[in-house]
């Protein structure tokens, strides 16, 4: 009993001691596992976490229908510290534990442009990186002196307006100016396919701003013929306003559309900023902006109409309208499309022009890895049961609309100015590609200088599924 006791008593002051040497203050701290230092969220000295998805380039400036990049090379740099990381299968990267201050960025991956990008982290951040990929593209276009008609071929040509080109959708930012010849021509190379921002400037001239898509399959891609307006009118008064109208079809009947919304914003191909008017078509398709002032403007044709059947529903579609002072300009017309009998296999191609020459012929070759080639044109409109001229306009503006059903092989589409008046170069003419169900183009060819009375748009090899852009006037189709 007495033993008992006594190494009671002992193990009592074991334990004493043994708390007595914890709260000693030199005494040595047990070692633990080491822990990550909480990061910071809004200001702060740090660490903080950068993340975000990588995403391809595409011709619209909606990252939501991007595809994403897998296995991209992420690196960042702060200092004389390195963090690296690869873009997961949902095109994630992230950066964790970052310190405070400037830091540099780098994405790669074969096929695309190194992205680079320098900032402060400062506090935790979430960022969408876009890639481009690697292409040269070119872009043409030509400066008019806007005049009173929606005919180029009598406009004069604006030399020496400064021509800006701007890129700001992806990582690598780029900007370039130049200036028109002496036929108000001007050209950018080297460019990667995305969505651009076009500024033209010129003494004397109300400053003009256009957004233009540059396509991964557009090596050489003709832009409209812009017309600059004089900044003071006939009268000398710049604040004196005017009037655009124009008819709207339907690019498959030629019939006019009543009802359809038209949305007026300043600057050209311009669907986001502030609306300035809203319009309808009337019961003859027409429509009228009332008193605008003197500039450029963007047409949005939206159709919000109650109808039983969707297919019948138009697309939306942006069109570029001019106000002159004191005067109504008429007959700047558009044309929609619909899905109406269409299938995935579907294509589409319209074709519209100015009032001169009166009448262009649309010509579809194509040359099939089985069954029957065949051409579709005027003289015979329906070669087949897969191909079909819905529209033979003979007396200027348009449209004339061919309708296909894709099957394997290569299809080749060109116009031919039939009368003689007036010349391809200067018709204002175009053409819109539309595939599949789709309501808005895949594809928009502007007509280029030259001389001759064909003019070769693009061929579609439906094997491979690549357009190829020709868009060139010659003597003869180019086949």
């Amino acid at each position: 009993m007495k033993i008992t006791r006594i190494l009671a008593l002992i193990l009592a002051l074991v334990l004493s001691l043994a708390v007595l040497c914890a709260c000693d203050d030199d005494a040595e701290p047990a070692p633990t596992e080491p822990t990550t230092p909480p990061v910071s969220t809004d200001g702060g000295n740090g660490p903080f976490d950068l993340k975000g998805v990588i995403y391809e380039s595409d011709d619209n400036t909606d990252e939501a229908d991007n595809e994403v990049l897998v296995g991209v090379a992420c690196k960042l740099t702060h200092g004389a510290k390195e963090y690296t990381c690869t873009s997961d299968e949902d095109g994630k990267y992230s950066f964790k534990n970052v310190p405070k201050g400037t830091v540099t960025l780098e994405f790669s991956i074969d096929g695309y442009i190194t992205g680079t990008k320098t900032l402060e982290l400062t506090s935790n951040r979430t960022m969408a990186v876009v890639l481009d990929k690697e292409t040269s593209n070119t872009l043409n276009g030509t400066i008019l002196i806007a005049d009173a008609d929606t005919n180029f071929g009598n406009n004069s040509k604006l030399a020496n307006a400064i021509v800006r080109l701007e890129r700001t959708s992806s990582l690598n930012a780029w900007s370039a100016e130049t200036t028109t010849d002496e036929n108000g021509a001007y050209s950018f190379g080297e460019l990667t396919a995305g969505v651009y921002k076009l500024t033209i400037t010129c003494e004397g001239y109300i400053g003009v701003e256009q957004i233009v898509t540059v396509k991964y399959d557009q090596i050489i891609v003709q832009n409209v013929a812009i017309e600059a307006i004089e900044s003071t009118g006939a009268s000398g008064d710049s604040a004196s306003t005017g009037v655009a109208s124009g008819v709207v079809k339907n690019s498959r009947t030629g019939y006019v559309i009543e009802g359809i919304k038209v949305l007026i914003r300043a600057g050209l191909n311009n669907t986001t900023g502030p609306v300035i008017a809203t319009i309808y078509t009337d019961s003859n398709g027409i429509y009228t902006t009332g008193q605008l002032a003197p500039g450029n403007y963007t047409a949005q044709l939206v159709d919000e109409r109650e109808l039983e059947d969707e297919d019948q529903r138009f697309g939306t579609l942006t069109v570029a309208i001019k106000i002159l002072p004191n005067v109504t300009i008429e007959n700047q017309n558009a044309t929609l499309a619909n899905t109406a009998g269409l299938d995935v296999n579907s294509m589409s191609i319209v074709l519209t022009w100015g009032l001169s020459p009166s009448d262009l012929d649309s010509y579809l070759n194509a040359d099939l890895v089985s069954g029957t080639d065949y051409v579709v044109y005027y003289g015979k409109r329906q070669p087949n049961s897969d191909a079909k001229l819905d529209v033979d306009d003979q007396d200027g503006e348009g449209p004339e609309t061919v309708t296909v059903t894709v099957r394997d092989g290569v299809y080749t589409y060109y116009v031919h100015q039939y009368t003689s008046g007036g010349s391809l170069a200067s018709s204002g003419a175009e053409v819109k590609v539309y595939v599949g169900l789709a309501t808005e183009p895949a594809y928009a060819f502007y007509v280029p200088s030259g001389s001759g009375r064909y003019w070769t748009v693009f061929s579609y090899d439906s094997t491979t599924g690549t357009f190829t852009t020709i868009n060139q006037i010659s003597s003869s189709p180019i086949l």
